[in-house]
């Protein structure tokens, strides 16, 4: 699974207002970044492994293109696995138009980066096997959407704050592979892109390949200003 594989390494793939979307349900000022506790729990084969680490989410760049204001958003993926540290960091520029909730971000990607090694791979499009985790991250409205009760969190970056909450179901391609989702967000404006928590709960399977599954959690844990890309030739 190679989308999992992307964002956690191993050998496996995993990985609103509230007309649901992934990660992006505002769009803050560009600059502006939010670092997210990260807990990621895989199966694969009757296998379990389970991962920690971090995540910072940015805006790294204003571009105008074909008269289109547009943005670099950044993903920085850190985590611990098997005692090994791994960073993974991508990005994709989307025009501002799409960064809102109700659009479908990743559909509307002019071009994109992921490293995931020691070189950057050129992303032309979501459905590419180098897109990693950002079909997820930067996915359209959900099916199926429900929206959940107001929640009151005690949040590391925010202190005790009222979120709203949905849920919804999204799926993609990727390479040959499939990914379905359930995905569940918690959501409040005073977080830079609008989400407080997120959840993923994913399968992947691919043709004569047994199914995989995993769970990746999110929590925000501090917010800024002042963020540069860590892909600074990738322009």
């Amino acid at each position: 699974m190679r989308f999992l594989v992307s964002l956690a390494l191993f050998t496996l793939v995993f990985i609103s207002s509230l007309n649901a979307d992934g990660l992006v349900h505002q769009l803050p000022a560009d600059g502006s970044f939010a670092r997210f506790d990260l807990e990621l729990k895989v199966n694969s084969q009757g296998i379990e492994k389970t991962a920690k680490g971090s995540m910072v989410m940015a805006s790294v760049g204003q571009l105008d293109v074909d008269g289109k204001k547009s943005r670099w958003i950044e993903f920085k993926i850190m985590f611990n696995a098997d005692g090994n540290d791994r960073i993974t960091v991508s990005k994709a520029l989307v025009p501002e138009s799409a960064l809102k909730a109700g659009k479908n971000p990743g559909a509307a990607m002019i071009r994109g980066w992921l490293k995931d090694g020691p070189h950057p791979q050129d992303l032309k499009d979501m459905k590419s096997p180098f897109a990693g985790p950002l079909p997820a991250f930067l996915s359209g409205p959900l099916k199926n959407a429900k929206k959940l009760d107001m929640a009151l969190l005690d949040n590391k970056a925010l202190g005790k704050v009222e979120c709203a909450g949905e849920t919804g179901s999204f799926s993609f391609e990727q390479g040959d592979e499939r990914i379905d989702l359930k995905l569940t967000n918690r959501l409040s404006s005073q977080a830079p892109f609008g989400v407080v928590e997120f959840t993923m709960e994913g399968t992947s399977s691919r043709e004569n390949n047994p199914e995989s599954e995993g769970v990746l959690t999110l929590k925000l844990a501090a917010i800024g200003k002042g963020a540069k890309t860590e892909l600074p030739d990738q322009k």
